[in-house]
């Protein structure tokens, strides 16, 4: 529901629950405007890459290593500007998370961005916050005390955040980020 709003930044999390450590893991993240990702609390990366719609780039990474058998959590802060930018076109907020386990059996589990994610607007970020001007975004007022503490842990409890929406993408190509 939060898909035109403006200077908008939501939490998003998932848990994952895998019955082996994966062999290997490959995640693919795209989002309108940026984003912040977390595996099982590490900070994975941030994004993504420039792009103009209809085409998204989509960034790729590795994180076999960081998943483990049980619980894991894919969590990721999302922000919006809802206005245009220098050097960017206007697009509605949107996230797009997949990410393929192959674990040691063989077996392939598969998780992508759907209504079963929680979602919650980001209460570390002061609002309204001041735009620069207009051909950028807008400044933060980051109030630390305000982040849900753990809340990109395995055991966090999110039961009082929403499932998230699902919204058609504004991107109608997803293409690997290029280098």
């Amino acid at each position: 529901g939060r898909e035109r709003a403006v200077d908008c930044h939501l939490l998003f999390r998932r848990s994952i629950f895998l019955p082996s450590a994966p062999a290997s893991a490959r995640l693919s993240i795209a989002a309108s405007d940026q984003y912040r990702l977390f595996v099982n609390g590490r900070h994975v990366g941030d994004g993504p890459c420039r792009s103009d719609l209809p085409k998204a780039y989509v960034d790729t990474c590795e994180c076999g290593e960081i998943l483990r058998r049980g619980e894991n959590v894919v969590s990721v802060l999302a922000h919006s500007t809802g206005v245009p930018q220098h050097g960017r076109n206007l697009s509605p907020g949107c996230l797009i998370l997949s990410i393929v386990c192959r674990l040691p059996s063989g077996r392939t589990v598969r998780t992508g961005t759907d209504g079963t994610w929680r979602v919650i607007e980001a209460p570390q970020y002061g609002k309204p916050a001041p735009r620069r001007f207009f051909a950028v975004g807008f400044n933060e007022r980051y109030l630390a005390g305000n982040e849900p503490a753990g809340w990109t842990l395995p055991g966090f409890d999110d039961s009082t955040w929403q499932n998230a929406s699902v919204v058609d993408s504004p991107s109608t190509a997803l293409l690997p980020r290029p280098i």
